[in-house]
């Protein structure tokens, strides 16, 4: 059987002819160029990550503490990101990594801007300044939607099985 010795990967004694090739070191990238090729910069300035994409849109990317690739982009091209601050996208585009566009805000900040674009509900209510709930975590909703939702909650808590409130029913009272 052939041996090489641990330290050398030179033929040693008993490999009768056998010549051991040493394998060439491959040089790493950085994670830096790592990153950047797999970014595409869009015109209107936005950097789409090319590469794995959530089902939520935001791109993944391995980097020390975090997967995610915005904030991989924050911490490889701008710094640490600060204690209780998440990373806000001014672009609102899940799969931008410009540092240009990264944010760090807290992150009831971060929701409410998400949220505070908001101009109409699922329902299809009109979006009036005065019809809108702002809840305790940012998220604005419609006026009419949330006064269903709230009652059904109530409703549910109390375990009264009446039938389900609709929107309908709402707008006749």
């Amino acid at each position: 059987m052939p041996r090489t010795d641990a330290t050398t990967d030179y033929p040693q004694a008993g490999d009768f002819g056998r010549v051991v090739v040493p394998r060439p070191k491959v040089k790493r990238k950085s994670t830096v160029v790592r990153f950047l090729e797999k970014v595409k910069v869009e015109p209107g300035g936005c950097w789409i990550w090319q590469a794995r994409i959530e089902d939520n849109g935001y791109g993944w990317f391995r980097h020390g503490e975090t997967n995610w690739a915005h904030r991989a982009s924050y911490l490889l091209l701008v710094g640490p990101i600060p204690e209780g601050m998440s990373i806000d996208h001014l672009c609102y585009t899940p799969a931008c990594v410009n540092p240009d566009h990264l944010d760090p805000v807290p992150a009831g900040r971060n929701a409410q801007r998400y949220f505070g674009g908001w101009s109409e509900c699922d329902k299809l209510h009109p979006g009036e300044p005065t019809e809108q709930v702002t809840q305790k975590r940012g998220r604005v909703r419609c006026a009419v939607c949330h006064r269903v939702h709230e009652q059904e909650r109530r409703r549910k808590r109390a375990g009264d099985s009446a039938p389900r409130l609709s929107h309908e029913a709402l707008d006749e009272s």
